[in-house]
């Protein structure tokens, strides 16, 4: 989906600053309608339990009241004093519902500019991505095993509310290990990605890609080049420079295994026989 302007933005009339981090002025009484109509103001009554549900799941306090528009009240006093409380609730009210007014949402956000998008399952707030790079998760998750179920793990740690960079990239490492373990070393005993990359630099006349590369040899060194910014993870590796990495780092490798993944489901490294 193209992302829309006003007209006076579209022609340089004012500037455009967004994307939008928080909760702008600008989207305030939309995301306010969506989450009301959550609460069941647009039905016949509140859904008290659901409303508690959130205030407890986003640790905010409220007295319980039999008058569900006394509970919505309050919750609405903490979210109005923090836009990022006011995300959490948004999460929380997608996590809570089970994904059910995630459309509505994800336009008013589209519409709005913000940095905030619905998670394709609609069941959480995900950080808006390259349509590109969404497209190539989306291909890429699109069978059903291992690689596909880490991949989707290391997306929601590098993308979700509550990023965890450490946690995405092991398991962006480990739907690469998934997918290339069984291709590059099947009979190895408790393989990991460090048995990949040893075959596939110590045996390189044994793999080819099926990409000529500048020099036309087919040469798997690109790909090696790739696995070694994926492997090992800087918070894993026992060393003197074990670190925590950045969640931009933990996005990168994150991408970079959807590529791999990707490659190894269509063929792109080849074993040479004879």
């Amino acid at each position: 989906m193209t992302q829309w302007r006003p007209r006076s933005i579209r022609e340089g009339i004012r500037s455009y600053d967004g994307p939008y981090e928080g909760i702008p002025d600008h989207l305030q009484a939309s995301l306010e309608a969506w989450l009301r109509n959550q609460f069941g103001w647009s039905g016949p009554s509140l859904n008290t339990d659901y409303m508690l549900r959130l205030a407890s799941s986003i640790q905010i306090s409220v007295a319980y009241s039999f008058d569900g528009r006394s509970i919505s009240a309050q919750i609405f006093a903490h979210l109005n004093n923090s836009q990022e409380l006011y995300l959490d609730a948004l999460d929380a009210a997608l996590h809570l519902a089970y994904g059910s007014g995630a459309d509505p949402l994800r336009e008013i956000l589209h519409i709005g500019g913000s940095v905030w998008t619905v998670s394709e399952d609609g069941t959480s707030l995900v950080r808006r991505i390259d349509a590109t790079a969404t497209q190539a998760f989306s291909v890429s998750t699109s069978h059903a095993d291992t690689a596909t179920d880490e991949l989707k793990e290391a997306w929601h740690n590098a993308y979700s509310r509550n990023p965890n960079a450490s946690d995405a990239w092991d398991h962006a490492a480990k739907a690469v290990e998934a997918a290339l373990i069984p291709l590059v070393v099947p009979t190895q005993a408790k393989p990991h990605l460090g048995h990949v990359l040893g075959q596939l630099r110590g045996q390189p006349a044994r793999w080819r890609l099926v990409l000529p590369g500048a020099n036309e040899k087919h040469s798997a060194e690109p790909l090696v080049a790739m696995l070694d910014l994926i492997w090992p993870n800087p918070d894993r590796h026992a060393s003197d420079s074990r670190r925590v990495p950045s969640l931009k780092e933990a996005e990168a490798v994150v991408q970079l295994a959807v590529t791999i993944v990707q490659w190894a489901r269509n063929g792109v490294l080849e074993r040479v026989l004879g």
